[in-house]
């Protein structure tokens, strides 16, 4: 069996199998973050799924969102996405 989330904007989903067990999640329109716990052992960590607004204006509500997961979070943690960022031509 497969389990999913989808953000708000319906244009990133995640989906999982029965391994991970889904505690809670933060979905925004810009982002989706699960926190999982692995069903055999006590391991936990969190995915955070991005799909970025174009205009630079419309991410910074990602990055402050970001910045927040980032300072309450004390488990591994992997990001990925696309953040409609380019850093150099």
């Amino acid at each position: 069996m497969q389990n999913s989330k989808v953000i708000q904007s319906a244009k990133r989903w995640s989906f999982w199998n029965d391994n991970g067990e889904e505690s809670d999640y933060n979905d925004t329109i810009q982002q989706l973050t699960i926190n999982f716990k692995l069903r055999s052992t006590s391991e936990r960590f969190k995915v955070t799924t991005v799909y970025a607004r174009c205009s630079a204006l419309e991410r910074l509500e990602l990055w402050e969102d970001l910045e927040d997961i980032a300072s309450n979070n004390t488990i591994p943690w992997i990001v990925g996405g696309d953040f409609d960022a380019i850093l150099d031509e």
